[in-house]
């Protein structure tokens, strides 16, 4: 099966990336210069692309049975404050997300899995640890 995933190079994506691979599927890939693809080898496919390019969510579900979107778009190195610009952060996010959605429907794409991340939670406590049942 062929799948593009967006965030291939995060923490999560990499991960997502090698265990497709191994199991023998193909991993269209959005990447950007800065990215870093060390270890990311196999059956993959490199996109050049990000949320904010409209026409980038068309290459990479073209032929793709399956889309798998875990990348987020912060200018800031960590969570907490990240967003610098608002209007660009929503338009990466929410509408550069909802274009790539529209590109899968459009192509025909059969599946779409939307990986969140834990920092909508802003801080995981402690004493309050995430569980299965944790909305993220």
């Amino acid at each position: 099966m062929r799948i593009g995933i967006t965030g291939a190079t995060g923490f999560l994506g990499r991960y997502l990336v090698k265990h497709l691979t191994a199991q023998g599927h193909t991993c269209r890939c959005w990447y950007r210069p800065s990215s870093d693809r060390t270890g990311l080898v196999g059956a993959i496919e490199w996109v050049p692309g990000h949320l904010l390019d409209p026409e980038a969510g068309q290459a990479l579900v073209k032929g793709c049975e399956a889309l798998v979107h875990a990348a987020l778009y912060r200018p800031g190195a960590g969570f907490r404050g990240a967003e610098g610009d608002l209007i660009k952060f929503v338009e990466a996010n929410v509408v550069g997300s909802l274009r790539l959605f529209e590109a899968a429907r459009a192509a025909g794409v059969g599946r779409v899995i939307f990986i969140s991340t834990c920092a909508v939670h802003e801080v995981i406590l402690p004493d309050r640890p995430l569980d299965a049942g944790s909305y993220t």
